[in-house]
């Protein structure tokens, strides 16, 4: 199921580039978003880092948005949350030219969990170290951003607030045959990916040309 999950992701933003991506072949005539990319000098690569709750990159992790035109881009997103690995693909749609102001983002996001995690925990005979298994976690997220401009290099801050719908029913598995007390069992729930997602960060453009 997580194959197939990763695949699908993978496939459909891939084919939404391609749509997005006809118009800069050097041939093909340049569509309006095009123009405006090329007048505004857009910077055409961003990297960055962020921290957030639900963050599609963790709790820190490392931020790539590749555009697509001046008002579009499709992101990558990698870091480490509560989960092990977090990883996330993205398109963003925003409401000004060169990737900055209000946007409008939907992607898939993915925790790698853990086969193994030992954690002290409370249980019904006790507090104990317990073994866990930690399911991986694969979730739809819709976020609304704001992006401002930092100087003159195509540089920029963001924050963000949106909502990961998550699709994997089981969070975890108790290995060694222990019962976890309500509590443990809501701090674990409450650490795992999905629900509201408040997250922020920096980015630093490169390629093109800086802003006049």
């Amino acid at each position: 199921m997580y194959k197939q999950f990763v695949t699908t992701s993978i496939l459909t933003l891939f084919f939404i580039s391609q749509l997005h991506g006809q118009s800069f072949l050097k041939d093909a005539p340049m569509s309006k978003f095009d123009v405006r990319h090329e007048k505004n000098n857009c910077r055409p690569y961003y990297i960055g880092l962020s921290t957030g709750i639900n963050n599609m990159a963790g709790l820190l992790g490392v931020d790539v948005d590749y555009s697509l035109s001046a008002i579009t881009t499709v992101g990558a997103h990698i870091g480490l949350g509560t989960w092990g690995i977090k990883s996330g693909l993205d398109y963003k749609y925003y409401r000004r030219n060169c990737h900055l102001g209000w946007a409008y983002g939907v992607g898939i996001s993915v925790a790698s969990g853990n086969r193994n995690q030992t954690l002290n925990l409370e249980t019904t005979t006790g507090t104990n170290d317990v073994q866990l298994k930690l399911h991986t976690q694969a979730g739809l997220q819709f976020n609304v951003l704001r992006y401002f401009p930092v100087g003159k290099q195509g540089h920029r801050i963001w924050c963000q607030l949106g909502w990961n719908q998550r699709f994997t029913r089981k969070v975890y598995t108790v290995l060694d045959g222990q019962t976890l007390s309500y509590m443990a069992d809501r701090t674990i729930n409450f650490l795992c990916p999905g629900g509201l997602v408040i997250a922020g960060g920096y980015n630093m453009g490169f390629g093109g040309k800086k802003r006049k």
